[in-house]
């Protein structure tokens, strides 16, 4: 059985698309707060605690942004906060209420 690159797929695919430019989050500062609980603070479990601990943070981004690079695509690394309430065509913020997402510009995605 082959051995499956999700990584080699995901850049073959913007190849084939013409995609110039990707964006990912940068989930940096994800594995803290990994100790025992906190007053009013969620605990985690061990096994969870353990898995984000000795998560890679870099090896994939660094995988990208070499093979992005090859391929001169441009890799661009940006902060998760407010990404899922930010208009993209015209960059208002607006908490969402249910599936869809509108705004006042007239964008509306599912």
């Amino acid at each position: 059985m082959p051995c499956i690159r999700p990584q080699k797929t995901f850049v073959d695919w913007c190849v084939e698309q013409q995609v110039s430019h990707v964006v990912i989050g940068d989930v940096e500062g994800v594995q803290r707060h990994t100790s025992a609980k906190k007053k009013n603070k969620k605990r985690r479990s061990r096994n969870t605690n353990q898995k984000l601990s000795q998560w890679q943070f870099g090896k994939l981004y660094d995988y990208l942004a070499y093979k992005l690079k090859a391929k001169e695509i441009i890799l661009e690394k940006v902060d998760e906060s407010y990404t899922s309430q930010t208009c993209p065509v015209c960059t208002r913020r607006k908490k969402v209420s249910g599936r869809v997402y509108r705004c006042r510009c007239g964008y509306k995605c599912c």
